[in-house]
C-alpha cells in the first residue's frame, strides 16, 4: 500500500463528467499536484457516497477526513490553499457560472433525455442504466417541468440562443469571458462546452469563436495527476488528524445552532439529505461532523450555503 501524505488532494471522479472536467480544468490553470480516483458513472456502490453519507454529485475534493463537496466550493477552497495563479473566484463569477452550471446544462440534460445524443463518450456505458440513474437523480424534475414537455427541437433554439450570447462576447478580441486571464467563470462555461463536444451535439461547432476558447482553454491541461486506489484513499482518511472543534460559525448565518444534527441537501436535483453534526456556518458554506462506519471514525463533509437546504433532523 502506498503512503500518501495526508494532505495531498484527492479528486473523487469520472473521465465523462462536466462538472469534473471544471475542477480538472482549474487544476490546470494552477498546475497542481493531484491524485485522480476515478469512480463509477453510475452511483451504485460508489465509495464517494458513502464517505459523505449519501451525497450523489460527483465531483467531491478529498484532503485527509475532509469532503468538500460541489464545485463551487472546490474551487474556493483550492483559491485558499493555493493563490497564486489565481482564477478569480469572485462572487461575481460564482453568480455568473450559475448560468452555465444550471441554465446551460440543463438545456444539454433535455438533449440527453430527450434525444439520446450519441458519441464516444458513452459507447461503454449501460444506457439503460445511466439513464435510470440519472432520473433518481433529477427525482421529480424528470416527470414535470425540467423534462416533460420539453424535446429536443424546442430546447435547441434556447441553447443556440445562449451559444450566440457568448459568441458575442468572445468577439470583442478577448481571451476570456472576463479579460485576458481565465477566471472560474471560464472554467463554469468550458466544461459545458467541453460536454456538448464530448456527446457530439453538433450544434456548437458552427461557433468559431466559442471554437477557438475552447482550444485556449484546454491547453491549460489538468495540472499533474497520479491515480490513488480506493484502498489508498480509504487509508488517508482513516488516519489523518481531524479538528472539528474551533470551526468559525456565525450564528445570524444559518437557523441553526451549532451541534444539533440536521440534514443537508441539492435545492436542485436533489433525492437525499446527508445528515451529520452542525460544525460550522459562515455566509458561504457549512460543515458537517459524521461518523462513518466503513472509516471507522468522524469525518467532516463541507457544502456551499447556496444552492442547499439546511434543516433540523426532528423537523426531516
Amino acid at each position: 500500500m502506498e503512503t500518501v501524505p495526508e494532505n495531498e488532494l484527492i479528486l473523487h471522479h469520472y473521465s465523462q463528467s462536466p462538472f469534473s472536467e471544471k475542477i480538472r480544468i482549474l487544476l490546470g490553470i494552477k498546475n497542481l499536484k493531484w491524485r485522480s480516483l476515478e469512480v463509477p458513472m453510475v452511483n451504485k456502490g460508489r465509495i464517494t457516497s458513502i464517505w459523505t453519507g449519501g451525497y450523489r454529485r460527483i465531483p467531491v475534493l478529498q484532503i485527509g477526513a475532509e469532503f468538500f463537496c460541489d464545485t463551487e466550493l472546490i474551487a474556493k477552497e483550492l483559491e485558499r490553499r493555493f493563490p497564486t495563479s489565481s482564477f478569480n473566484a469572485t462572487q461575481l463569477s460564482t453568480i455568473g457560472g450559475e448560468f452555465f452550471n444550471r441554465t446551460l446544462f440543463n438545456c444539454i440534460t433535455v438533449g440527453m433525455f430527450s434525444s439520446k445524443p450519441t458519441s464516444s463518450m458513452l459507447e461503454d456505458i449501460d444506457l439503460g442504466e445511466f439513464f435510470q440513474d440519472r432520473m433518481q437523480l433529477i427525482g421529480d424534475a424528470a416527470n414535470n417541468q425540467k423534462v416533460k414537455g420539453k424535446n429536443w427541437r424546442t430546447v435547441k433554439n434556447q441553447l443556440l440562443s445562449h451559444l450566440n450570447t457568448c459568441e458575442d462576447l468572445l468577439g470583442d478580441g478577448r481571451k476570456f469571458l472576463t479579460g485576458n486571464e481565465p477566471s472560474l467563470l471560464d472554467a463554469s462555461a468550458y466544461a459545458q462546452f467541453w460536454f456538448m463536444k464530448r456527446l457530439g451535439i453538433e450544434e456548437i461547432n458552427g461557433f468559431v469563436q466559442i471554437g477557438d476558447y475552447i482550444e485556449r482553454m484546454a491547453s491549460f491541461g489538468h495540472g499533474r495527476s497520479s491515480p490513488i486506489s480506493v484502498a489508498d484513499a480509504r487509508s488517508v482518511a482513516k488516519m489523518a488528524t481531524l479538528q472539528s472543534d474551533g470551526l468559525e460559525y456565525i450564528p445570524r448565518s444559518i437557523h441553526v445552532p451549532r451541534n444539533e444534527t440536521v440534514g443537508v441537501r441539492p435545492e436542485e436535483f436533489g433525492d437525499f439529505d446527508v445528515m451529520g453534526i452542525l460544525k460550522g456556518s459562515t455566509f458561504t458554506k457549512l460543515v458537517l461532523e459524521r461518523n462513518d462506519s466503513d472509516l471507522g471514525r468522524s469525518v467532516l463533509v463541507h457544502f456551499p450555503h447556496r444552492g442547499y437546504y439546511v434543516r433540523m433532523a426532528s423537523k426531516l
